[in-house]
């Protein structure tokens, strides 16, 4: 574990962390991009709880894409996830 400081926004945060620089970098750049949108709020608390939504839908889509990958073989459709993402070949819609 090592300490690095992230700029958020406005805002420098310490944190203790093992990821890699390039896995932080990444981490970064995604936050960033979010709190750089111009459809966001300025306040730091408000833009950061935004950013914390839109990374966690992100994340709760990828798992349902992941799900529907793994239970393929189980007959898993699109209406069990809520996505319209691409699908396999031969899968049935």
């Amino acid at each position: 574990m090592r300490q690095v400081s992230l700029l958020i926004g406005r805002q420098s945060y310490s944190m203790k962390t093992s990821l890699s620089d390039d896995e932080i970098k990444d981490a970064q750049d995604i936050v960033n991009d979010i709190m750089h949108d111009k459809g966001l709020a300025s306040e730091q608390e408000i833009r950061l709880a935004l950013a914390c939504m839109v990374l966690a839908n992100r994340l709760a889509v990828a798992s349902r894409r992941l799900d529907r990958i793994i239970s393929q073989g189980d007959g898993a459709r699109e209406e069990e996830t809520g996505d319209k993402g691409p699908t396999m070949e031969g899968e049935n819609s």
